[in-house]
């Protein structure tokens, strides 16, 4: 189960594990505010998200800066105290309709362990990340013209959605809300794919990025871009 914090909501997050010579993990807190305050030297922060998960123990952060159309730019953080997951800075593009933590078509991405130096990696990653950032973005708006270009029956968008869902890319849950919104969007693949990625806010931050990548991936390969019509 996760739940949603401000970064300035004080006292929300949990204080850091003792340090020992293997582990030291960032402060999060601190680094939140380290990477919003250079983040906002250059660009204008339009939305910021942070997601904690496992009792607490895992962090998720996206910050949506200012862009144009149906693309953002965003630059996402996550780490964890349990040493479930190695602190990453990662930034890219978001498409606006998924409203949740995930953004795809990554420009740059950076691991650390969470071990001694971390300040050091931090400091040196957002530096690579914010001079990537929307390096992508000519990508995906490539991407969404393609999507655009294939037309899709209100029945054979149904059928693909029952066909993800079937194939395990879809989680049940999410298999039945994208059902609802296909009723009102686009009919083209770029619809399909909206109303597939509709659900992705009810599941778990760490989950969002896998599926919304095997939802993409699963939609462009096997020919279905080219075979979508009856």
């Amino acid at each position: 189960m996760s739940s949603y914090i401000n970064v300035g909501e004080a006292g929300r997050f949990p204080a850091p594990p003792e340090a020992t010579r293997t582990h030291t993990p960032l402060d999060w807190e601190r680094a939140l505010h380290f990477i919003r305050e250079q983040l906002m030297h250059k660009f204008s922060v339009v939305r910021e998200e942070v997601g904690l998960s496992k009792n607490k123990q895992q962090i998720f952060a996206c910050w949506r800066v200012e862009g144009e159309g149906e693309i953002e730019n965003c630059l996402g953080f996550r780490s964890s105290y349990n040493k479930s997951l190695s602190t990453g800075i990662c930034s890219g593009v978001s498409v606006v309709v998924c409203d949740n933590l995930c953004f795809r078509g990554s420009d740059y991405n950076s691991a650390h362990k969470n071990t001694p130096g971390g300040w050091g990696w931090l400091e040196g990653a957002l530096k690579s990340a914010l001079s990537t950032l929307g390096c992508v973005r000519g990508e995906w708006e490539e991407k969404i013209r393609s999507y655009r270009d294939v037309i899709c029956s209100e029945e054979r968008g149904a059928e693909l959605v029952g066909l993800a869902q079937y194939s395990g890319v879809l989680p049940a849950r999410m298999a039945n809300t994208a059902r609802e919104e296909w009723r009102a969007s686009e009919r083209n693949l770029w619809g399909v794919y909206n109303a597939m990625t509709s659900g992705l806010h009810g599941i778990s931050p760490p989950r969002r990025i896998e599926v919304a990548t095997g939802i993409d991936s699963w939609l462009t390969t096997s020919g279905r871009m080219d075979s979508v019509p009856f």
